[in-house]
């Protein structure tokens, strides 16, 4: 109870000094509230999840902006797959796919996001995300990707930057649709003025060097020529099943399942079993 009201009280104060800022400062407004928005809470490594990742072999490397870069490797004879994880998480939370994986002799390879698990960093965006898979793909060169909610937005990002390096086939899994959507639900919740919302908007254009509208998967889903499978729960209250909807629909040879009762994280049985059989159908 105690946290809860300690947890209100700071959302509360949030909102006023945003608010209060855009009205001086658009550029600090924006500055702050994504510091906000892209700080995890959670996502490190625990106990259980050390016991878990230590059947792996541990591995880093450096990305462009010389953060570090921990990734796993699960060794197999067979066609390597590439897993990227999603928000305030980290590469155990595959723990069950990992181990269907193996039983069909995958190389398994999973990456820890920016300040997530094992990896450096203060801060995570999927556009940073998109450049640790790339520092990792220069190492392993993975057959197959497949990525949950932000990390299927970083592998989408990666994609479309880099077209001459692609995979044979992707998968989605509960993926946002599109940044503008993640943004929405940030800034409603905190009931932003129209003024601080704006000041975020211009604050990514800066720092990116493109606007918020550019980050959309169902709008760079025409662009791809990669087989994907997109998987999405109907009751996803983190990332509506409607975008992805849209993002099969223009997304050429893609394949779409409507999951019940898996939510936003997608652990279960009919997920993995759909996963196998597409990575393994020819």
């Amino acid at each position: 109870m105690e946290h809860d009201i300690k947890r209100r009280m700071q959302f509360l104060g949030l909102r006023y000094m945003l608010n209060a800022l855009a009205l001086f400062s658009q550029r600090r407004a924006g500055t702050a509230a994504l510091k906000y928005f892209f700080k995890p809470r959670i996502g490190q490594l625990r106990p259980k999840d050390l016991e878990f990742l230590a059947g792996a072999k541990w591995f880093e490397t450096t990305s462009d902006s010389g953060l570090k870069v921990q990734y796993y490797v699960w060794e197999g004879t067979g066609p390597t797959v590439l897993l990227a994880h999603g928000w305030e998480s980290n590469s155990a939370r595959w723990r069950n796919l990992i181990n269907r994986f193996r039983k069909r002799r995958f190389r398994i390879v999973c990456v820890d996001a920016p300040a997530h698990g094992g990896s450096g960093g203060q801060q995570f965006s999927a556009v940073g995300y998109a450049k640790f898979i790339e520092a990792v793909i220069r190492q392993i060169q993975p057959d197959y990707a497949v990525g949950h909610s932000a990390g299927a937005m970083a592998l989408t990002f990666y994609v479309m930057e880099k077209p001459q390096v692609s995979f044979k086939k992707m998968v989605l899994m509960g993926a946002p649709s599109t940044l503008r959507a993640v943004l929405d639900l940030y800034t409603d919740f905190l009931k932003l003025s129209p003024r601080a919302k704006r000041s975020i908007d211009a604050c990514i254009l800066h720092r990116f060097g493109k606007p918020v509208e550019y980050f959309a998967i169902e709008d760079m889903a025409p662009h791809m020529d990669i087989p994907c499978l997109i998987i999405h729960d109907e009751g996803d209250q983190t990332a509506h099943v409607e975008g992805a909807e849209r993002a099969h629909r223009n997304w050429p040879n893609s394949q779409f399942l409507r999951t019940q009762g898996l939510g936003h994280s997608l652990q279960g049985e009919e997920a993995y079993q759909a996963v196998l059989r597409f990575l393994e159908q020819p």
